[in-house]
């Protein structure tokens, strides 16, 4: 009797790290579990675009910020993670200010796992992180992506501007928001 094939997930799932610049002071900008759902977009229209992902999983978030202009003003990032009723967790603050102006602001952050950022995450329209950061920070988010196979998206029709049907693109971090948190290096609309 011959071998039969092995299993395999058919799933297509992937982890990334995506790049954003601040292009306008950050405070306490938020980022809702719908706007990472809507990270990967495609075009159906030149005004309209659908997101790719079934599923999305938040893993970290780093920020960089520029030096001090002065010692005496000093630059401060910060990241809260949105507590929530449903899940029962207190919020979390992870900042660091610099130190003068040669050491310059930086924070790490991995999502607690009793918070909405640490599950794969719905489209509630629900907020997950707060960000504070001064212009020109560099904010990465490391997530864990699940591309829709023949199901609904995880979120409807996303209004664009100068799109061309069928073009891929990244959108700002912060869609929900102020729309301040641009991509780095991928196209975008």
């Amino acid at each position: 009797m011959g071998r039969q094939p092995p299993q395999f997930g058919s799933t297509i799932q992937f982890s990334k790290r995506f790049r954003f610049v601040a292009g306008a002071t950050l405070a306490n900008d938020t980022v809702k579990d719908s706007d990472i759902l809507q990270l990967l977009l495609v075009a159906d229209t030149t005004t309209s675009a659908k997101s790719i992902l079934g599923a999305a999983k938040l893993n970290a978030v780093e920020i960089w910020a520029p030096p001090a202009a002065s010692a005496s003003t000093p630059n401060t990032v910060s990241l809260e993670w949105v507590p929530t009723s449903s899940v029962g967790a207190p919020a979390k603050i992870i900042s660091d200010t610099s130190l003068g102006t040669a050491v310059a602001p930086h924070i790490l952050a991995r999502p607690p796992l009793t918070s909405v950022a640490g599950q794969w995450l719905a489209n509630g329209g629900q907020a997950i992180m707060k960000l504070t950061a001064p212009e020109g920070s560099i904010v990465d988010v490391e997530v864990t992506l699940v591309l829709a196979s023949g199901q609904p998206t995880a979120s409807g029709a996303i209004t664009v501007a100068g799109a061309m049907a069928g073009d891929v693109f990244l959108n700002v971090l912060d869609n929900s928001g102020t729309q301040e948190l641009a991509p780095v290096s991928y196209a975008s609309v």
